[in-house]
């Protein structure tokens, strides 16, 4: 049985080191020329700010990701994240009040999280992924 182990991590040793490459297909190198930039926006929706930010986003062809706060969604701020998410911008979660976390217990922040993602889908049908405080 010695023996038996012996060569098998022998024969192990020897596929490793044989100079073929594994069957896994390579990454393509990246674009070296290419620049790319994530524009992230907090504290929405507004129905003034970020119906221009985005204006400013449509007439440059761009997407960018918003982190909106719960008690800013109402009618008139629905209509413009549904525009946003019609867009193709990101909708994420920045809590319900914008309150410092460390001030609120477990239960509290979970709360705070919870309604936004809550308000979020209802909204644009989407339940969020990610949460900035």
């Amino acid at each position: 049985m010695k023996s038996f182990t012996y060569l098998l991590a022998a024969s192990m040793l020897c596929a490793a080191c044989s100079g073929k490459k594994a069957a896994t297909p390579e990454a393509e190198e990246p674009q070296k020329e290419a620049k790319l930039v994530c524009l992230s926006f907090d504290d929405g929706p507004n129905t003034t700010t970020t119906v221009a930010m985005l204006d400013m986003l449509k007439k440059h062809d761009v997407v960018g990701s918003f982190f909106v706060i719960g008690n800013n969604i109402n009618e008139a701020s629905a209509e413009v994240m549904k525009r946003t998410y019609e867009m193709g911008c990101d909708i994420q979660n920045h809590s319900k009040t914008h309150t410092q976390m460390p001030t609120l217990t477990t239960d509290e922040i979970k709360a705070e999280i919870a309604y936004t993602s809550g308000k979020i889908k209802e909204t644009i049908g989407v339940e969020p992924i990610f949460f900035r405080p």
